[in-house]
């Protein structure tokens, strides 16, 4: 009756024993022999294949009527009749398992068999039940090193009933289970910081090499990190861990390592990792400025004049990281300033305020004892080579060129009616200006024809003139007053003009003129009467039978005294004059041309006449002009003379 159930529940449960994925035990294929156990192996690796040479043994543990037989007594009498129902799976396992350590105990075994392709045949086998064991397919077989490849012992009855038939071939499929070798790990828990508020480079990476003495390498990018952290699994052993693409431009980097919160030196950083253990590995990158010195130097050239008060020269510098000061040449020593701790980079220097009034300038500079350029604004790099005592150098050069212009000096008289002036006028005018020009004193004689005195090519500013008051008389006429009008600013490349005006005041109507060869009378002084001097205001009038009263000649200006005109000088041949100018003759008397004086310049101008040719030509012979023009006035005389006396002759 056992047996019975036995049967019954085996062609329930199919092939389900065990969880296994294929059949625990099918009907074997024929031509199997009756009584036979054909185990099948397979390899659960992908792609699959049949193993050989793995050793197969088997133990009878029952009897036909599942009663336990010799060693396996020990765990019980018999198998329980439910013990392959599905509800009972982890029951089968616990048997299994412990008739499983009997047999490894050192149960007699009922045989064992090498796979052949995966199979392995027990032949001539009693009704019962069987323990199939498999041993672990050796690593040879597998040919992967650390990776094995197991079986689950299993149960299997022998006959196995299936649809109310007795099957004596049965075959049994033990569960295999692979696992690929996988060294022991642990974790290397990776976190990065920053100071100076740097962002992490773009290419920031950790390269990892290990476990020593491997020189396999792990390249971690500081993108893949989730925030600053990045868990690695990595098997035991001994790894150095290297930063790289770290620069950030302008800055110094100076990592820190802490392992396992332990400050620890050395770049690349060693860590140890063991079985399921964790390392932390904090890398602090600290940042510092790359810092530099900048020199300015400043040249004057030997011309320069000396720098007047307020004069507020100075240098803009403009760099990297919004760098913008501003530096007084006052600051400077020695005429150079030294500017450190300057963050590395490009800077720009520019000169301001270089003005100095009445001058022009211009400005170069040099950079690094380089070639000059014109110009006010140097560029230069600064870099942390550049110490204070070998700086990024710049040099300023400025050329200062005094400003010139022109100043005309004009004599006026006033009132226009005086047309002449007297040889003796000759007043001296002292002109002053700015630096740069010499005070000087010119006479009235050394204007021109038009009555004024060019400075040419002086220096800019503020000129003024004064008139002495010697020799600035004119016979008949009282001096009044002198003033000088005009703008004395001499301006690049223009011309000024002063003027000097000399008011007179002329004799009054009540008093003659004085004659040329007497001074002007004063004017308390009665005027001169031919007979007899006029009567004095307290008198009273005359009477009818009185002389009739003065009446002063008329007036008879004094003779004008015309000044010998100015004579051209330099090289040149005999000169005549000729009203306002002078001819000028060759050696023979050729006339050459004509001396005329510019009122504006006070230069002479030549004006030659064209040449002769072969024309008869007449020497200037000037001196028997006046004699031919007496001996013919005498001629006419004389010929009035006898003409008179004949028509009295006639007469009588």
């Amino acid at each position: 009756m056992k047996k019975l159930i036995a049967i019954i529940v085996l062609i329930m449960l199919g092939a389900s024993l065990l969880g296994l994925p294929q059949a625990l035990a099918e009907i074997g294929p024929p031509p199997l022999p009756p009584n036979t156990l054909h185990v099948k192996l397979e390899d659960t690796r992908t792609p699959h294949a049949l193993f050989d040479g793995v050793n197969v043994e088997i133990w009878q543990v029952a009897n036909g009527d599942w009663d336990l037989i010799d060693d396996f007594a020990d765990w019980g009498t018999y198998l329980p009749g439910d013990i392959f129902d599905d509800a009972n799976t982890e029951a089968l396992i616990e048997v299994t398992e412990a008739l499983e350590a009997i047999a490894r105990d050192g149960a007699p075994r009922l045989g064992n068999s090498i796979s052949d392709h995966g199979i392995a045949d027990f032949v001539g086998l009693f009704d019962g039940v069987y323990l199939v064991i498999v041993e672990d397919v050796p690593a040879s077989i597998l040919n992967e090193p650390g990776a094995t490849h197991v079986y689950q012992s299993m149960l299997v009855p022998l006959p196995l009933w299936v649809n109310d038939t007795r099957n004596t071939a049965v075959t049994a499929i033990p569960k295999g289970e692979y696992t690929p070798y996988e060294e022991p790990v642990g974790n290397l828990v990776l976190t990065k910081t920053f100071t100076q508020g740097i962002t992490a480079p773009e290419n920031l990476r950790f390269v990892i090499t290990g476990p020593s003495p491997s020189t396999e390498e792990t390249v971690v990018y500081y993108n893949s990190f989730s925030g600053n952290t990045v868990t690695i699994p990595l098997a035991t052993g001994t790894y150095t861990v290297t930063e790289e693409g770290y620069d950030v431009n302008g800055y110094n980097w100076v990592p820190v390592y802490k392992v396992n919160t332990v400050v620890t030196g050395g770049d690349p950083v060693a860590v140890s990792i063991s079985t399921g253990g964790t390392t932390n590995l904090e890398i602090a990158n600290n940042y510092t400025p790359k810092v530099g010195s900048l020199k300015i130097q400043k040249i004057f050239s030997a011309q320069s004049p000396a720098r007047p008060a307020g004069f507020d020269l100075a240098f803009r510098v403009t760099g990297p990281y919004g760098y913008d000061e501003t530096f007084a040449f006052s600051d400077f020593t020695n005429t150079a300033l030294t500017i450190s701790n300057l963050r590395e980079g490009q800077y720009t220097v520019t000169e301001l305020n270089g003005n100095i009034s009445g001058y022009s300038y211009s400005a170069a500079y040099s950079v690094d004892g380089g070639t000059s350029t014109s110009g006010s604004a140097a560029t230069l790099n600064v870099s942390e080579g550049n110490t204070d005592n070998e700086p990024a150098l710049v040099v300023f050069t400025n050329t200062y060129t005094r400003d010139m212009g022109n100043l005309i000096i004009r004599k006026v008289i006033s009132p226009s009616s005086i047309t002449t002036l007297p040889d003796s006028f000759n007043p001296t005018f002292t002109v002053s200006g700015p630096a740069g020009f010499t005070e000087t004193t010119i006479r009235y004689r050394d204007f021109n024809g038009s009555g004024q005195h060019t400075f040419s090519n002086i220096p800019t500013g503020t000129y003024t003139v004064t008139e002495s008051t010697s020799d600035r008389n004119i016979t008949g006429y009282t001096f009044s007053t002198v003033a000088v009008t005009g703008d004395g600013n001499v301006t690049k490349g223009q011309t000024a003009t002063l003027t000097v005006t000399n008011t007179y005041t002329p004799p009054t109507s009540s008093s003659p003129p004085p004659t040329s060869s007497s001074p002007p009378p004063s004017s308390s002084s009665p005027p001169p009467e031919s007979s007899s001097p006029p009567p004095e205001s307290s008198s009273p009038p005359p009477e009818s039978s009185s002389p009739p009263p003065y009446i002063p000649p008329p007036y008879i200006p004094p003779p004008v005294v015309i000044p010998p005109p100015p004579v051209p000088t330099g090289e040149m041949n005999s000169l005549v004059e000729d009203g306002d100018g002078w001819l000028e003759f060759d050696e023979d008397g050729v006339p050459l041309g004509r001396w005329e004086l510019d009122p504006e310049t006070g230069e002479w101008i030549f004006d030659a006449f064209p040449p002769l040719g072969e024309m008869p030509q007449t020497g200037v012979l000037r001196w028997p002009i006046p004699w031919l023009s007496g001996t013919g006035t005498l001629l006419i005389g004389f010929g009035c003379v006898i003409n008179r006396k004949g028509k009295r002759y006639n007469a009588r």
